[in-house]
């Protein structure tokens, strides 16, 4: 719970997702992880684990969201792990999960149009550009989001492109 809440006290994390507030604390650390223990948090949610130490490192989730009317992949990593490729590791290991194991075809995303970062992790996965929309966040208030798509067909694509 500690690491949880220092890692996502820092508020270019919090400006970049739309639910982490600024500042985020140690109840708010609790109450998180009690709503994923108690069954209350939506969709499945995972620790991103550093390989070596075992340290969280970040979240990352997949959920079904009214926005997309399916199910959405949303990932943040702590600050001092950008830029290593743990972003993009996470979120293909839960989408890649998520076409195993539902008999969806597509999942969607969304990540704020001044981030760049997420906008490289989602393309190397497969995923399009669908358009520009609006969402209300935690720690921003209203902010532009540019939102993404990526089907089954072209996610098997581009993971076999890459072996």
């Amino acid at each position: 719970i500690d690491d949880l809440a220092e890692l996502a006290a820092n508020r270019e994390i919090a400006e970049m997702t739309s639910r982490i507030p600024h500042p985020y604390t140690r109840q708010d650390a609790e109450a998180f992880v009690g709503s994923i223990l108690d069954g209350t948090a939506s969709g499945y949610i995972y620790a991103v684990t550093h390989g070596e130490t075992g340290h969280l490192i970040g979240m990352c989730s997949v959920e079904m969201r009214a926005r997309s009317n399916g199910l959405e992949v949303a990932y943040w990593i702590g600050r001092k792990w950008w830029g290593h490729g743990y972003a993009t590791e996470a979120s293909k290991a839960v989408v890649d999960l998520a076409f195993k194991v539902t008999g969806t075809d597509e999942i969607f995303a969304t990540c704020r149009v001044n981030n760049v970062a997420s906008r490289r992790v989602l393309l190397k996965q497969g995923f399009e550009f669908i358009g520009l929309d609006e969402t209300d966040t935690a720690a921003s208030g209203r902010v532009r989001v540019e939102r993404y798509r990526v089907t089954r067909a072209n996610w098997l694509e581009t993971i076999e492109a890459a072996e």
